[in-house]
């Protein structure tokens, strides 16, 4: 074997062990064109949960969404660090360590239900916690 080669050993150290097979990672082009999000907000969740599903990358800051949104040829975002802190406020994201953003599971069940936009939204609805047991002003008389 040439010098220049890694054995086989060496590059299998380096892979993480929790990777998907590659045949089970669809391009980010055809995922973000399947899932067919509608808002600057439904691409970044496409996007983070791509990132945490297909590149093994759970926690992520607002340049890797960005670098994924040029490779999956999106129009870009006009301000990309708005469009992920109102996916964070809608729930689709959530803060993470040292300032990174992950996917919540509530946006993982989002975006699982796209492109179906009823049931995409029915699982954020179910996701969002109720008022139960508070009454309003007005109902306290």
């Amino acid at each position: 074997m040439p010098a220049s080669v890694p054995s086989r050993a060496t590059s299998q150290s380096r892979e993480p062990s929790f990777r998907f097979a590659e045949a089970d990672e669809p391009a980010v082009k055809e995922f973000v064109h399947d899932k067919a999000p509608s808002t600057d907000v439904e691409r970044v969740a496409c996007l983070a949960y791509y990132l945490s599903r297909y590149r093994g990358t759970p926690h992520f800051k607002t340049k890797d969404i960005t670098a994924l949104n040029t490779e999956a040829a999106q129009r870009p975002f006009s301000n990309t660090a708005f469009a992920v802190e109102n996916a964070t406020k809608t729930g689709y994201l959530v803060p993470s360590i040292k300032g990174c953003k992950q996917l919540s599971a509530a946006g993982e069940r989002f975006v699982d239900a796209m492109p179906d936009r009823t049931a995409a939204r029915e699982a954020m609805d179910r996701a969002r916690p109720g008022r139960s047991g508070r009454l309003s002003k007005k109902d306290r008389g």
